[in-house]
């Protein structure tokens, strides 16, 4: 699996610049 990491919390994902797919709705 390329590209992928794994986060703790959507707050993580948007410190390092990341947003939420709209699939899962986390």
């Amino acid at each position: 699996m390329e590209n992928v990491e794994f986060l703790f919390s959507s707050k993580d994902c948007l410190l390092k610049g990341y947003r939420s797919c709209k699939v899962c709705k986390p």
